[in-house]
């Protein structure tokens, strides 16, 4: 049985937090050509994950501790939907190719995220520049 206890998400915070992109992750799948992707993901205020979408799958959030801003975009980076998981909202699904960004709001904050099979550059593309620079705008 595999398990995630808080213990393992303190330490886990505390490594995020001496990380220079105040980040740690920890998988519960076995190796990335697993066909589906579990993993909690630390995240300190101060770091966040770029846009992105993945065309083959949809993403399932939950905030295990902290909470965290969900941003959704449509093709010209302009923000569609904006959630505060771990507050209003405890676990959210993205249908696959939805563009989405996430923020870490609280110190100690954890995410687990589960996704069908492994990341690839070709699937998870980042928007050009200047969508990117948008979007900073709002935040």
């Amino acid at each position: 049985m595999k398990q995630i206890t808080f213990s393992d998400l303190q330490q886990q915070s505390e490594q995020a937090a001496h990380s220079p992109r105040l980040r740690a992750h920890r998988n519960l799948h076995p190796d990335l050509s697993d066909p589906v992707q579990r993993l909690a993901i630390a995240m300190e205020p101060g770091t966040y994950v770029r846009p992105h979408r993945h065309p083959h799958t949809f993403e399932l959030l939950t905030a295990l501790s902290g909470r965290f801003l969900v941003l959704n975009f449509d093709d010209c980076g302009n923000v569609t939907r904006r959630v505060v998981l771990g507050e209003e909202c405890k676990v959210l699904e993205m249908d696959a190719g939805i563009w989405h960004a996430v923020l870490s709001l609280d110190k100690g904050g954890v995410i687990f995220e589960v996704k069908h099979g492994r990341i690839s550059p070709c699937l998870s593309t980042i928007p050009p520049r200047g969508r990117l620079l948008r979007t900073r705008q709002v935040l």
